[in-house]
């Protein structure tokens, strides 16, 4: 965790590095939403790293290349905006792939998966019977109607896995597995809808804050022509 100097001072040390590679860079930065968000919701310390970012970005080069990764496109910088030439959408993941991610989740995470005497009485393995092609094939409908990507199948095998251990007879039960995909579902579903509100809220707070910006420009004008 850097203080906003320190920062600003590291970014200055990547540019330069970045320019200086003969063969020139990429420079990715993920989840880029949380480092170059619109300054209007930013602290001054956290405005003045963004600004020395946008200072090193300000013209075109041919020494490096910049890949932003973000879920929140809407949530970056206007001036950030402005300096991406090229923007690829990543539609969530179909049926088909969804059911790929799941069934090797399943067999990585959930066939193998073997509890020591510590937990158990023998060590033995977790009883995954009722987690069968037929049934990943037929959740996976479900988790690809509701916009379940690479992240929410793991989160999913994870919490699949801890039920069992939480199980005497260390094994995932039906009543479990209906119940863990219902609440994944349901967990996703509210995260999408906040998603959804936060985006709202922000789109308003940019727009009084340009409304602003216009009101004290005209007001500069007007001064400046009454002087």
């Amino acid at each position: 965790q850097f203080t906003s100097a320190e920062a600003i001072i590291e970014i200055k040390k990547l540019f330069k590095w970045a320019n200086s590679r003969p063969r020139g860079a990429i420079l990715f930065i993920d989840e880029a939403d949380t480092f170059l968000e619109d300054r209007s919701t930013l602290s001054p310390e956290r405005v003045r790293v963004l600004n020395e970012f946008i200072n090193q970005t300000g013209t075109e080069s041919k020494k490096f290349m910049l890949v932003f990764e973000t879920n929140r496109p809407w949530v970056l910088d206007p001036a950030v905006q402005s300096r991406i030439t090229q923007s690829i959408e990543f539609e969530p993941p179909t049926v088909e792939e969804i059911t790929k991610m799941f069934k090797l989740y399943a067999e990585k995470y959930v066939r193998g998966e073997r509890a020591k005497k510590t937990f158990f009485k023998t060590q033995t393995n977790l009883d995954s019977h009722v987690l069968s092609d037929e049934k990943i094939e037929k959740y996976s409908v479900l988790l690809a109607e509701s916009g379940f990507v690479g992240r929410d199948i793991s989160n999913l095998i994870i919490t699949l896995v801890q039920a069992a251990y939480a199980h005497p007879e260390f094994t995932i039960t039906e009543e479990s597995l209906e119940r863990i995909v219902a609440e994944q579902v349901e967990k996703k579903t509210m995260e999408k809808n906040f998603a959804k509100k936060k985006k709202s809220i922000l789109e308003q707070t940019i727009d009084k804050e340009k409304k602003f910006f216009e009101f004290q420009q005209r007001q500069h004008e007007e001064s400046m022509r009454k002087e």
